[in-house]
């Protein structure tokens, strides 16, 4: 009986795919980043993100690709992971990360920052997912590292984070917009964990290297923060973030 509603849905998401919202002076939607005063109606948030089921992940541009679309980065990623040996990343290896099993976790443990710019740490992180194993990307020797975190994270696995994808240790931008909370740039010195979900799985794909996903949730994605389980991580003493660069930390 529902089917004959389809035409109308049809209508009404090709009408929204459009439309964005408007500076009328309400300063929720100041506050909460959807529009910024002055600029023009296209450059505001859209309340709906309207992608055709048949695209997929969007046939748009990828903003950090050398050419290719979103669909195309998420398939190259996806093919490439099919055809990995997790086994060669246990021994050192030229990618700069190697691969510890716990009883509870895989950890990747990068021998520096380069790792967090390059596609092979993503697809081995991916290959890990898939496989449903839990991930820590455990940076032991960068500066600012904090053990704190880590044993936080890996003492509560299956307890606080029993239900979460995602752990990360965040960075604000110093706003007084509440909207900044949901705008976290990962801490890429601190420990992460992931968890297998689909739509993570999804979202990773997409991306073309782990600091690539730390500037998406930098700019702001409300796809990603509504759909993910994200918990934030916090030392008891502040850490001081090390200066970045192009959304990443170096």
């Amino acid at each position: 009986d529902l089917i004959k509603y389809l035409p109308y849905f049809y209508w009404y998401y090709h009408y929204m795919g459009g439309v964005h919202y408007i500076d009328d002076g309400n300063a929720d939607l100041i506050d909460s980043g959807y529009v910024e005063p002055g600029n023009e109606v296209e450059e505001n948030s859209q309340p709906l993100n309207v992608v055709s089921y048949i695209d997929k992940f969007g046939n748009k541009k990828h903003p950090n690709s050398s050419g290719e679309t979103v669909n195309q980065v998420a398939e190259i990623n996806m093919s490439s992971v099919s055809e990995i040996e997790l086994d060669n990343f246990y021994k050192p290896n030229s990618d700069k990360f190697i691969l510890k099993d716990y009883s509870t976790h895989t950890e990747i443990v990068p021998e520096d920052y380069i790792c967090f710019t390059n596609k092979s740490l993503l697809r081995v992180l991916l290959s890990l997912l898939l496989k449903k194993r839990v991930v820590i990307i455990n940076p032991v020797t960068f500066e600012g590292y904090n053990t704190e975190l880590y044993s936080k994270i890996v003492s509560n696995i299956d307890i606080i984070y029993k239900n979460v994808d995602l752990v990360l240790n965040p960075i604000h931008s110093v706003s007084s917009r509440r909207s900044e909370f949901y705008k976290p740039e990962i801490n890429l010195h601190q420990p992460i964990l992931f968890k297998y979900e689909s739509r993570l799985v999804d979202f990773l794909s997409i991306q073309l290297n782990i600091e690539d996903l730390s500037i998406l949730l930098k700019n702001g994605s409300y796809e990603f923060m509504s759909l993910i389980r994200i918990a934030y991580i916090l030392p008891k003493n502040k850490i001081k973030p090390v200066e970045t660069l192009a959304g990443g930390n170096k």
